[in-house]
Formats: C-alpha cells, sequence, structure tokens
C-alpha cells in the first residue's frame, strides 16, 4: 500500500481553492501519522497484526486495521481483537470510526514511533471527532501512551466530563515523575462534531500545551517541566488507557493527524480548514 503526498484525488479532504496548500504542507511540521477513517483504501477488517485483507467499505464494517498515509504505511493502528474493532459510521458528509465505549480501542504497531512527543521535539495533534455520550459524568481517553499516570512517560489527552468542571479538554506530558498538564477549564467541549487541536512544545526548561476546540483556543499553559529522553511506556492507544483499558472512549473519530514539532500550531487555522469537514 502506497503513502500519501498529497489531496489531488482524495475525497472527504478539501484543500484552499488555487493554492496548492495540503496537510501534509511542512510548515506544519513532518506529518508522521495521518489517519483517515474516510479512505476506505487505507481501511481493513482484520483485527490483530497479522495479514489483513479484507477491505472496509460500507457502514457498519468493523476496523481492525487502519495504515498510516505517510511514512510508507508505518505504523498502522489495530484492534488487538475482534472484539475492540470500531466500526464504520457516517459522520456530517463523510465517515468515522465508532467506538463504542464498551470494548473498542486501535493500538500503534510501533511502541517506540512517538517518542518525540514527549521529548524536546514536541508535537502538534489534530483530532476531528465528536462525542456521543450525552453527559457521561466519567472521563474517556482519546490518546495514551503512559497509561494516564504521572509514573508513565509519554501523551495522553481526554474528554473529562467528571467532577464540578465537566466537558472539558484535558491533556499531559510526562517523564515518569513529573507531569505537564493542561485543562481546559471553563470552557465547554461540545458534544457535536468538533476539531481538537494539541500541541506540547519545550523551551528553556519549560514545557507549553496549547488547545484548540473548534478553532478557537482554550489552553496556553506553560510550566517548569523536564522532558524524557526515553521511549514511552506504552505503544500510542486511541479510545483506551494505554495498559489498564480505563476510561473508554464513546465518540466518533473522522480523522486524526500528529506532526512531529509544534511549528503548526502559529497556522492551526488554515491546518483546521484543511482537515476533513465537520459539516
Amino acid at each position: 500500500m502506497s503513502s500519501l503526498t498529497g489531496l489531488s484525488g482524495l475525497s472527504g479532504l478539501s484543500a484552499l481553492a488555487g493554492r496548492g496548500i495540503q496537510l501534509s504542507d511542512t510548515r506544519f511540521g513532518t506529518l508522521r501519522g495521518w489517519y483517515d477513517f474516510f479512505d476506505t483504501a487505507y481501511l481493513l477488517q482484520e483485527s490483530g497484526t497479522g495479514s489483513a485483507t479484507t477491505a472496509v467499505s460500507s457502514v457498519a464494517d468493523p476496523i481492525g486495521r487502519i495504515v498510516n498515509k505517510v511514512n510508507g504505511g508505518a505504523p498502522y493502528l489495530y484492534a488487538s481483537s475482534d472484539s475492540k474493532r470500531p466500526t464504520r459510521r457516517a459522520f456530517g458528509s463523510t465517515f468515522c470510526a465508532r467506538f463504542d465505549g464498551t470494548d473498542d480501542d486501535l493500538i500503534s504497531s510501533d511502541t517506540n514511533y512517538w517518542k518525540f512527543m514527549h521529548t524536546t521535539t514536541g508535537f502538534l495533534a489534530l483530532v476531528v471527532m465528536q462525542i456521543t455520550d450525552a453527559n457521561p459524568e466519567n472521563q474517556q481517553v482519546i490518546y495514551d501512551a503512559n497509561n494516564g499516570s504521572s509514573s508513565g512517560i509519554g501523551a495522553y489527552a481526554r474528554y473529562d466530563d467528571l467532577g464540578a468542571t465537566e466537558n472539558r479538554l484535558r491533556s499531559f506530558i510526562t517523564n515518569g515523575i513529573t507531569v505537564t498538564v493542561a485543562n481546559s477549564d471553563n470552557v465547554i467541549t461540545p458534544q457535536t462534531r468538533t476539531k481538537f487541536i494539541i500541541c506540547h512544545s519545550h523551551s528553556g526548561g519549560n514545557g507549553t500545551i496549547r488547545h484548540r476546540v473548534g478553532g478557537t483556543e482554550t489552553v496556553n499553559f506553560t510550566e517548569a517541566y523536564t522532558p524524557s529522553s526515553s521511549n514511552p511506556t506504552y505503544a500510542l492507544k486511541i479510545g483506551a488507557t494505554a495498559a489498564s483499558g480505563t476510561e473508554r472512549l464513546k465518540a466518533d473519530i473522522a480523522q486524526i493527524l500528529i506532526y512531529e514539532t509544534p511549528d503548526g500550531y502559529s497556522q492551526a487555522a488554515l491546518l483546521e480548514s484543511l482537515a476533513v469537514s465537520t459539516a
């Protein structure tokens, strides 16, 4: 399966007319992960890491694997068993993976590939999604490589509807001892189709986390932090904590993009305009 270098000919993705700007443009950083649940050319039904040949083509088909649209297809994300597979569903004018909040999750086939997310390099992630669990009063993982704990190393983000300040986006970076945490406090995360941007950068002994929710910045937080240079504790997982499998996501995800370096944050509005539509 070939890697993708541009947007030409792809349905469900849009470029600004006449400007030739695309999601893989270097102004956003190096695109390291592009998981597009609209594009059936990159979706397969089999779970696990073995041979996968059955295409995903119809609504309600299970998604056992999604192949990276850059980096020659690696690492792919996969369901470790049939019961963990999300299903393909409509998402406005496009399609998505529906995580059922019970046992669905996808895990990276490479543990160490995402190391840049928690080192001095930093990252920017854009996730097009919708929480489908009305007032769940719980916490639900979007992505996780440290099992949701400061004792692990890696990046973590979740939808947080637990406690007095609810319906917020929360993310943190851990070095195994200390943690830099950012909450979109008092900024409601809509339970509608929306776009999240999470950005982590490091400079001068400080870590900075920035969030954008639906095109509006909700967090710009900096504190003293020493990033780890070690590999993440666990392989990056989408939809549940990396090891314990808790905080399960009940949501639709249409697209995930992860860029090495946080440079793209200065172009966040442009990046959001190029991602899969929420209409």
